[in-house]
C-alpha cells in the first residue's frame, strides 16, 4: 500500500513541477529550481495521508517522490529556455508542428527521453566518485535532506502551503469579483526632454507570480534586470528616435540586443579553452577517465547501447548526418559531465553557456536548419540540467541512507512520466497563449538565442553599439543574460521581478521567507493552467 501511495505521489508532484516550471521557465528569465518546494509539498501530503509513520517510512516517502518529480521540473525549464528558440527562428514550421499534436508531443517526447536519459546515464556512472568528492557538495541536495530530516521543518511546509492559499485567494476573488481592474496604471505615458516613457500599466493576477519569482532568485535577478530597464529607456530609446529613426524599433532593438548577446558570446568562446584545459589537465577528471575508471557492467552497458541507438535514430529523423549526429553525443556528454560538476560544486546549471558552445560550431561545421539548431540547443539543456538535478537527488538520498536502486529506478521513472507530461503541457500553454511579445509566455531567453543566430541580418550600426554596451556590462561585471531581459520583457514584467529581488534586501535572512514565497509563485503558475483550462 505504501509502495502505490509513493508511485501516485511521484505523478502528483511530477504534475505540479512541470506544470509549475513550463509555465514560469517560458515568462520569466530565471528558473529556480524545484527541489525544496517538492519536499516541502510531499511532506504536506504525506502528513495529511499518512500519519504515524516512522521516521525510516516517512523519509523513504518523501525522499524517493520528490527526487522523482524534480526531474520533471528540471526536464520542463530547459525546454523552456530552449525548445521556443524554433518559432522565433521560423515561426511557420513550428506552427505547423503545432497544429499536428501528436507529431508535436511525439517530438519533444523523443528528445527529452534522449537528452534526459543522456544525463541520467552520466550522472549514475559519476555519482558513486563525485559524492565521495569533498570538494562537491551538492548544495541543492542536502538543503532537501535537511528539511526532510528534522521535525521542525514542517513549519517550513505550512509556510509554503501558506504561499499556497495567498496566491490561491487572491486569484478566486479576481475570478468571482468582475469589478477588480484587469490593470492598474502606475503611470501615464510621458515625455521629458529627449526621454520617452511609455505607459506602465500592472496586471493584479501577474503581481503575486512574479514578486515571488524576483524574491526567490534575489539579488541574481534584480540589479541586472534594473540596468536593463534603464538602458532602455534612458539610453536605447533616445538613440533610436533621433539618431535611428529610419529603423523600426523593433529592428533597432533587435540589433541592439543581437549586439550584446554577439559580445556576450565571443567573451564566452575566448573562456572556453580555459574550461577544457581544465577539464582535460587531471587524470583523474578527464572524460577518457570517466570511460576507462567506470568500468561499467553488462546492464549499464546495455543501457548505453540502447540510448545511443535510439539517439541516433532520432537524429536520423531530422536529417543529421552520421558525422553530425557523432559531434553532437561526443560534445554533450563531454559538456554534461562538466556541468555535473560545477553544479556539484555550486548548485548551479549555467546550460546556456554550454547550449552556444555546443551549437555554434555545429553551424559553421554542417549548415543552419533552424530545427536541427533548435534540437541541439534544447538536448544540450535537457542533458545538463538532467544531471545535476539527478545528482542533488542521489545527495539526499546518501545522505538519508536511502536504497541506492531504488532512487535510480524512481528517477527513471520520473524521466518517463516527464517526457508525456512536458510535452503535453508545452502543447497546451502554447497553443493557448502563444509565444512572443504578445503574449505572457515572452521565451526570453529563447529570443535571445534566436537574435544571436540571425545577427547577420540586423543593422550593423546598432550591433556595434550593442557590443559596445555589452563591453561595459562585461566590465561592470552584470549579466548581459539578465540585462536582455529588462531589455525585451515588458516593462510591468521587469518591475515586478525587480521589486521582489529588492524586497530581499529588506529582510535579515530571505532563506526564512523563502518556503512562503515559493508556495505563493507555484500557485500563481497552476491558477493560470486553470485559467487556461477553464
Amino acid at each position: 500500500m505504501i509502495l502505490f501511495f509513493m508511485v501516485l505521489l511521484t505523478g502528483v508532484l511530477t504534475l505540479f513541477s512541470v506544470g509549475v516550471m513550463s509555465f514560469i521557465s517560458m515568462t520569466a528569465p530565471v528558473g529556480p529550481w524545484i527541489d525544496v518546494p517538492l519536499v516541502l509539498v510531499a511532506m504536506l501530503l504525506v502528513r495529511f495521508f499518512y500519519r504515524g509513520l516512522s521516521t525510516e517510512k516517512n523519509m523513504q516517502l518523501i525522499g524517493y517522490s520528490s527526487a522523482a518529480g524534480a526531474v520533471g521540473g528540471s526536464i520542463a525549464t530547459a525546454c523552456g529556455f530552449a525548445f521556443p528558440t524554433l518559432y522565433f527562428l521560423n515561426n511557420e514550421i513550428f506552427i505547423n508542428f503545432l497544429t499536428n499534436p501528436p507529431l508535436f508531443i511525439g517530438l519533444m517526447a523523443a528528445l527529452i527521453l534522449c537528452a534526459g536519459g543522456l544525463g541520467m546515464f552520466i550522472a549514475h556512472v559519476c555519482a558513486p566518485r563525485f559524492l565521495m568528492d569533498p570538494t562537491m557538495s551538492f548544495p541543492i541536495g542536502q538543503m532537501t535532506y535537511s528539511l526532510m530530516s528534522v521535525t521542525t521543518n514542517i513549519r517550513k511546509s505550512y509556510e509554503l502551503f501558506a504561499g499556497l492559499i495567498t496566491a490561491g485567494f487572491f486569484n478566486l476573488l479576481q475570478a468571482i469579483f468582475q469589478n477588480i481592474p484587469k490593470k492598474i496604471i502606475l503611470l501615464k505615458e510621458s515625455i521629458f526632454y529627449y526621454w520617452s516613457f511609455p505607459q506602465i500599466a500592472i496586471r493584479p493576477d501577474w503581481v503575486f507570480m512574479l514578486v515571488a519569482i524576483g524574491f526567490v532568485t534575489g539579488h541574481v535577478i534584480a540589479l541586472p534586470l534594473l540596468v536593463g530597464v534603464l538602458i532602455k529607456f534612458l539610453a536605447a530609446d533616445p538613440v533610436h528616435t533621433h539618431l535611428f529613426s529610419y529603423l523600426a524599433p523593433e529592428d533597432f532593438f533587435f540589433a541592439f540586443c543581437a549586439g550584446i548577446m554577439l559580445h556576450s558570446t565571443c567573451v564566452s568562446f575566448i573562456e572556453l579553452p580555459r574550461y577544457m584545459y581544465n577539464f582535460f589537465k587531471k587524470s583523474n577528471k578527464n572524460a577518457v577517465d570517466l570511460i576507462n575508471g567506470s568500468k561499467l557492467d553488462f546492464f549499464q552497458g546495455t543501457v548505453l547501447l540502447v540510448l545511443l541507438v535510439g539517439t541516433s535514430l532520432f537524429f536520423y529523423f531530422f536529417n543529421f548526418s552520421l558525422i553530425s549526429q557523432s559531434y553532437v553525443l561526443i560534445i554533450a556528454a563531454l559538456f554534461t559531465y562538466q556541468i555535473a560538476i560545477i553544479g556539484g560544486k555550486t548548485g548551479l546549471a549555467p546550460v546556456g553557456r554550454f547550449a552556444t558552445w555546443l551549437m555554434f560550431p555545429y553551424l559553421f561545421l554542417f549548415g543552419f536548419d533552424p530545427v536541427q539548431v533548435t534540437i541541439i540547443a534544447t538536448f544540450m539543456e535537457i542533458s545538463g540540467m538532467v544531471v545535476v538535478d539527478v545528482l542533488f537527488g542521489r545527495k539526499m538520498a546518501e545522505m538519508a541512507q536511502l536504497d541506492t536502486n531504488r532512487i535510480a529506478l524512481f528517477q527513471f521513472f520520473g524521466l518517463l512520466l516527464s517526457s508525456l507530461v512536458v510535452a503535453g503541457v508545452f502543447w497546451f500553454l502554447i497553443s493557448h497563449f502563444g509565444l512572443g511579445v504578445a503574449s505572457p509566455l515572452i521565451a526570453q531567453r529563447c529570443q535571445a538565442r534566436a537574435l544571436l543566430i540571425n545577427v547577420s541580418h540586423f543593422d550593423y550600426i546598432v550591433m556595434g553599439i550593442g557590443i559596445v554596451c555589452g563591453f561595459l556590462l562585461k566590465f561592470l561585471q552584470v549579466n548581459p543574460t539578465m540585462v536582455l531581459g529588462g531589455l525585451l520583457l515588458p516593462i510591468d514584467f521587469s518591475l515586478l521581478l525587480i521589486a521582489g529581488g529588492l524586497l530581499t534586501y529588506l529582510v535579515k535572512d530571505r532563506e526564512n521567507y523563502t518556503a512562503y514565497w515559493s508556495g505563493v509563485f507555484a500557485a500563481s503558475a497552476l491558477c493560470m493552467l486553470i485559467k487556461a483550462l477553464a
